[in-house]
């Protein structure tokens, strides 16, 4: 699977978008969001015939609080493939893992959407990774492109 990227983007060191991977539950998310909207909208309608109007405001700020939160989560929720490894971000956290390093790839449990990807060279630096991408297969076509050495089940 070669990322089709522009020649700007190969030319700045740039990482296409083809290969940058985001979390299923993103959809959920946008979808809570607008659950989130419409209950702020009751709230912010009800101030017009209630008396106490401060506790609607309230409730209606604290609905397109956790709209927003939901969205910015997952906008900051996402796996890039490099030729240098595997950039994995949550939020603020930033975890690099080498391809040379990746020695497994497979599943958790038996949840049939994640992908769990051990690394480590020994005992001391072991890790694993749990992901859950969108799209799980084209995921790990990326990770078999990138870590051949890697085991991989089923």
């Amino acid at each position: 699977m070669q990322p089709k990227c522009s020649l700007r983007t190969r030319l700045t060191g740039l990482w296409c978008q083809e290969m940058r991977f985001r979390p299923r539950l993103r959809k959920l998310s946008w979808a809570l969001s607008a659950v989130f909207l419409l209950n702020s909208v009751i709230q912010i309608s009800q101030c017009f015939w209630a008396d106490y109007r401060t506790g609607h405001l309230l409730l209606a700020t604290g609905w397109l609080i956790l709209a927003g939160l939901g969205n910015f989560y997952c906008m900051f929720v996402y796996w890039d493939f490099s030729p240098e490894g595997l950039t994995a971000r949550v939020l603020w956290k930033v975890k690099r893992i080498p391809w040379q390093s990746v020695r497994s790839v497979g599943k958790l449990g038996y949840f049939r959407d994640n992908v769990k990807i051990n690394y480590g060279h020994s005992i001391e630096d072991y890790g694993n990774l749990v992901t859950t991408p969108a799209h799980r297969e084209k995921f790990i076509a990326a990770l078999r492109q990138f870590a051949p050495q890697a085991e991989f089940e089923n």
